[in-house]
């Protein structure tokens, strides 16, 4: 669901899956996943989000005033954004019979190696987007994400974890 009005737009995704299954043994079983995210965004340089949807498409945001170098010329789109985002996979355990959503470890030749898994998961996203023109962005975000249970990998063992990305891309 996405709800906009001028500068501000709020955005919400609720996704839930579940598997069923029977084991060449016999065994029932059912698992389930939950995930959320949550997000609401202001365009600083007051574009206006309803502007780019049409018939039910998200489509291209416009600057108002396309980036330029020269004197005088504009700066483009910038956004602000923050999001909460949270998965459930407590169904998937380590405990459970092979074939039946196992959370288990890495492969062997998968790097990192990972030595143990969560199988839940919270974070919270500090977003600047740049928008020189209507072709091309830029997206930088700090994720702050912590674990249901440590998570080890190559022998270091962490409950949470920090990122921060860079993203480009362009559209043609």
């Amino acid at each position: 669901a996405t709800v906009a009005q001028g500068a501000l737009k709020a955005q919400t995704e609720i996704w839930k899956a579940q598997y069923e299954g029977k084991t060449t043994g016999g065994l029932e079983y059912e698992r389930k996943l939950d995930a959320l995210y949550v997000s609401l965004a202001w365009m600083i340089t007051g574009e206006v989000y309803a502007d780019s949807y049409r018939n039910g498409i998200y489509g291209r945001l416009r600057p108002r005033n396309n980036f330029s170098m020269e004197p005088g010329g504009g700066k483009g789109a910038w956004e602000l954004a923050a999001r909460y985002s949270a998965f459930d996979g407590g169904d998937f355990s380590t405990s459970n019979p092979a074939g039946t959503g196992v959370l288990g470890e890495g492969a062997a030749t998968r790097t990192p190696l990972t030595t143990v898994s969560t199988n839940k998961a919270k974070a919270y996203t500090a977003q600047i987007k740049w928008l020189p023109n209507a072709y091309v962005r830029f997206l930088v975000n700090y994720v702050y994400t912590s674990f249901d249970t440590p998570v080890t990998a190559n022998g270091i063992s962490t409950d949470r974890e920090k990122a921060l990305t860079l993203r480009g891309q362009l559209d043609f």
